[in-house]
């Protein structure tokens, strides 16, 4: 598609999706050909989506904002990834790392991950919220531009612009990580969390193909 200065994006996702690396990408092509896009961040009060503007919500109530000219992008992910990535990064103390400036940290935790021990009630909390976003959606009748699967661009983030049909820039910047580390390195507990989230319903398209 042809980038032009009165288009208009939400990109929304319940959080811990890889939406970042979506916002990323498309304020990137913009850049690229010389158009200065406005950017909406998820802890902003948003009252309307102007042209131009990228807006990363995570607020079911940002729907009401949707207008005919808006590309709406809905961000997925296995929702116990989800929940459990809600759980881990405060033990990081950031949303997100870039390696061109968190390199330090990142460092430190390939080194030593902060391990912990996980409550379900916890994770079942972050759950339900993760779960609960998914059934709003399902219930609206709202025209999705695309629904793009944080398995569909974690090892390959410039899929993106691929999936979206923007332009990729020429020099391509590296987009935010997630969690290093894995589930067993992080919580203690993990045989009795395996077994917990064993149970519990993981797929979001099943909710919004319903």
């Amino acid at each position: 598609m042809i980038l032009s200065e009165n288009d208009k994006w939400l990109v929304l996702s319940p959080g811990r999706t890889g939406s970042k690396i979506i916002v990323d990408c498309l304020y990137s092509s913009y850049r690229a050909v010389d158009l200065r896009v406005n950017h909406i961040m998820p802890q902003q009060e948003i009252t309307e989506i102007p042209a131009l503007t990228i807006c990363h919500s995570h607020s079911i109530s940002s729907l009401s904002l949707i207008e005919q000219d808006v590309r709406v992008v809905l961000s997925t992910r296995d929702m116990v990834e989800s929940a459990l990535s809600w759980c881990i990064y405060p033990k990081i103390g950031r949303f997100h790392l870039y390696p061109t400036r968190h390199q330090t940290r990142i460092d430190e935790l390939r080194e030593r991950i902060p391990s912990f021990h996980l409550l379900k009630e916890d994770l079942f909390w972050k759950y339900r919220n993760v779960k609960a976003f998914y059934d709003s959606i399902a219930t609206t009748s709202m025209h999705l531009t695309s629904i793009i699967d944080y398995e569909d661009i974690k090892n390959d983030p410039s899929a993106v612009y691929d999936i979206l049909d923007v332009s990729k820039p020429t020099t391509y910047k590296q987009m935010a990580i997630k969690n290093p580390g894995t589930h067993e390195q992080w919580i203690t507990n993990w045989d009795e969390i395996a077994e917990f989230i064993a149970k519990l319903e993981r797929d979001p398209l099943k909710i919004l193909k319903r």
